[in-house]
C-alpha cells in the first residue's frame, strides 16, 4: 500500500511548557490542560475531516499515522522556544491525537518529529500549528 499524507493547518499556537506548567497548583494545571486537550481535539477533528473531503482519500478502518511532524509557526514579535519547551508544550496536542489519529505516542508505534519556524503572519493566539500525518 502506498503512503498517504495529510497536512493539517490549525489556527492555534503551541504554548511554551513554562506557561502551561509554571507556578500553578495541580488542580489549576489539570483543568487548564484538560480544556487545552479538548480544544486541540476539536480543531484536529474538524481539520482532518476537511482534509479527507478535500483530497478524497479514504483511509482503511482503524488506520493510524505512523509518522507525525508537528511544526510550530510563530508570528511577529515572538521567538523560538527551547527544544524542551517545544516538546513539552506539544504534550496536550499529542495526547489529543491518541486513539484516533495515532495508536500511541511511544517511539515504537509512532515517530513524532517537532519543528518550529517563523511565519510572516500572526494567526489566532499568535501563531499557527501545521501537522503532517503519514499513513503506510
Amino acid at each position: 500500500m502506498k503512503e498517504i499524507k495529510f497536512t493539517l493547518v490549525l489556527p492555534k499556537a503551541i504554548k511554551s511548557l513554562n506557561t502551561t506548567q509554571g507556578g500553578k497548583t495541580w488542580r489549576t494545571r489539570h483543568h487548564k490542560n484538560k480544556a487545552d486537550r479538548l480544544d486541540w481535539e476539536r480543531l484536529l477533528r474538524s481539520e482532518f475531516v476537511r482534509a479527507v473531503r478535500k483530497y478524497g482519500t479514504p483511509l482503511r478502518p482503524n488506520a493510524f499515522a505512523t509518522r507525525v511532524c508537528i511544526v510550530r509557526v510563530w508570528g511577529k514579535g515572538e521567538r523560538a522556544f527551547d527544544v524542551d519547551n517545544l516538546i513539552g508544550g506539544c504534550k496536550s496536542l499529542v495526547d489529543s491525537m491518541k486513539a484516533w489519529l495515532i495508536v500511541d505516542d511511544s517511539p515504537g508505534r509512532c515517530n513524532i518529529v517537532y519543528y518550529q519556524t517563523k511565519g510572516p503572519f500572526r494567526g489566532v493566539d499568535g501563531g499557527n500549528t501545521v501537522i503532517e500525518l503519514s499513513y503506510n
